[in-house]
C-alpha cells in the first residue's frame, strides 16, 4: 500500500483545468448540439471516476455503471466523482468503441489526444492538446447537450473536484433510433460504457436501480481492482546480464480493471553500480525524472499564445491577439527523453512520456512504452513523475 496521504498534483492540474475552462468559455471550437424541444423523461446518473481510499494515488478510469439502458426522451447526467483526475464523457454513434477509436483516435484521427501545433497553424512543432478533445458541445462549466444517435457529443475535458464536482447533462432526443451506442473518455482508452436506447415500452431499470448498480461497481473497483493495481506496481523483475550486472524492471504506475495506481515502488530500490533499471509504462501516461530537487517544478503543460517564432506565455485567451491563438502546450522537457540515460543527482535525466496502451484499443500515441536508466555512480537518487506530481516519487540507491 502507498503510505502517502494526498493525491495528485493539485496546483498543476488545477492550472490546466482553469486554462481549459477559460479557453473554452472564450471560444468553442466545435459545433454545438443545442437542446431544443426535449420531452421530459427519466433522469439517469452516471458516475465518472471515483474517490480512492485515503492515502492511495488511484484514478478510476471507469464509468459507473459500465452499461446503461434508456429510452429516447430520457436524460443522462454524468457526475464527476474522483479527486482531480481529468476525463471526458463522449457519446458516439458506434456500437464498438474500439473501432471508433481506431478510426478517430488512431494515427491521423480527428480526435487523437495530442496534435502538433503545425496542424493548427503553428510553427513550433510542439505537441498540444487537441481542441476537438478539449472542447465541450455546449457552454462550460456544466454543459447541457442533446444526442440523437448521430455524430459526437462531448463534455470536453473536465477535472474532478470534490468541493465542486463538474456535471454534463445529455438529453436523449425523442427521435433517437433504438440501438447500441458508446460513451467513452477521449483521454483514457478502455474507459467506455455501453449505451442502449431501447424501443418505447421496453422495461428497463429505474434510475435508483442504476445508481445502486453503479455503487456496487465502485465498491468492487475499490476493494478488488485498486489493490490489484497497487500490488502490480510493487512487482520488480530482475535478470542477470552477460557482464554479471543485473537488469531491473520496475513499473511507472499500473492499471487493473480500469483502476490506475499512479505510483512507483513504495520501498527504495537497491541496485549496484553497473546495473540497469528499465521503467515500464502503463495504460496511463507517466514519466520518471531525476533528480527530484531540479525536476519537481517542471510543469507538464504550458499555456501560450501561438505566434510566429517563440510563442508568448499566456494565462487566458484574452492575452492573445485572437482567442483562437490560445494553445495548451505539452512541455517538451517533460515529454521528450534526455539523450543521457545515466542516473545523476546534479543533471536532469528524463524518461520522456511513457505509456503502454492496449493495442486492441486502436489509439495512437507519439510516445515510447519504456526507458532504461544506467547506474554508473554510487549514491542515492530521488525521482518523480512530472505528470502526476511530486507525490508520485521513487528512491533508488546505487551500491558499489
Amino acid at each position: 500500500m502507498d503510505p502517502r496521504t494526498s493525491v495528485g498534483a493539485p496546483g498543476r492540474r488545477r492550472a490546466l483545468a482553469l486554462a481549459l475552462a477559460v479557453a473554452l468559455a472564450a471560444s468553442l471550437v466545435v459545433a454545438l448540439h443545442p437542446v431544443a424541444g426535449h420531452a421530459a423523461g427519466a433522469t439517469y446518473v452516471v458516475k465518472v471516476d471515483a474517490k480512492p481510499p485515503k492515502g492511495e494515488m488511484w484514478d478510476f478510469m471507469r464509468f459507473f455503471p459500465s452499461s446503461l439502458a434508456v429510452h429516447a426522451g430520457d436524460t443522462i447526467r454524468f457526475e464527476w466523482n474522483g479527486v482531480e483526475g481529468p476525463h471526458t464523457a463522449t457519446l458516439v454513434d458506434a456500437r464498438r468503441a474500439h473501432h471508433w477509436r481506431t478510426v478517430h483516435q488512431g494515427k491521423g484521427g480527428d480526435y487523437r489526444l495530442f496534435v502538433k501545433d503545425t496542424t493548427l497553424g503553428g510553427d513550433d512543432h510542439n505537441l498540444v492538446i487537441n481542441p476537438q478533445v478539449a472542447a465541450p458541445c455546449g457552454p462550460p462549466p456544466s454543459p447541457t447537450c442533446s444526442f440523437d444517435g448521430t455524430g459526437v457529443v462531448n463534455s470536453g475535458i473536465q477535472f474532478s473536484n470534490p468541493s465542486d464536482q463538474p456535471t454534463f447533462t445529455v438529453n436523449v432526443d425523442p427521435a433517437t433510433p433504438p440501438g447500441e451506442y458508446s460513451v467513452l473518455c477521449l483521454l483514457h482508452p478502455g474507459m467506455e460504457m455501453h449505451l442502449y436506447v431501447m424501443p418505447p415500452g421496453t422495461k428497463i431499470q429505474s434510475p435508483s436501480q442504476v445508481l445502486a448498480d453503479a455503487q456496487a461497481e465502485i465498491g468492487h473497483a475499490k476493494h478488488v481492482d485498486g489493490p490489484a493495481a497497487d500490488a502490480k506496481v510493487q512487482r520488480v523483475r530482475r535478470q542477470r546480464m552477460d557482464d554479471g550486472h543485473v537488469h531491473w524492471w520496475i513499473h511507472a504506475g499500473a492499471v487493473v480493471g480500469g483502476v490506475s495506481a499512479d505510483e512507483f515502488l513504495d520501498r527504495t530500490l537497491r541496485v549496484h553500480k553497473g546495473d540497469r533499471i528499465t521503467v515500464v509504462g502503463s495504460m496511463e501516461i507517466h514519466n520518471l525524472t531525476f533528480p527530484f530537487t531540479r525536476s519537481a517544478a517542471r510543469p507538464f503543460i504550458a499555456t501560450v499564445c501561438e505566434q510566429t517564432g517563440k510563442d508568448k506565455p499566456a494565462q487566458s485567451p484574452a492575452d492573445c491577439a485572437s482567442p483562437m491563438d490560445f494553445r495548451i502546450d505539452l512541455n517538451p522537457n517533460v515529454t521528450k527523453a534526455t539523450d543521457s540515460h545515466v542516473l545523476s543527482r546534479h543533471e536532469v535525466r528524463n524518461s520522456g512520456i511513457l505509456i503502454k496502451p492496449n493495442p486492441a484499443d486502436g489509439v495512437s500515441y507519439p510516445f515510447r512504452d519504456h526507458f532504461t536508466y544506467k547506474a554508473k555512480h554510487v549514491g542515492r537518487f530521488h525521482g518523480l513523475c512530472n505528470v502526476h506530481g511530486p507525490m508520485m516519487d521513487i528512491h533508488i540507491r546505487v551500491l558499489p
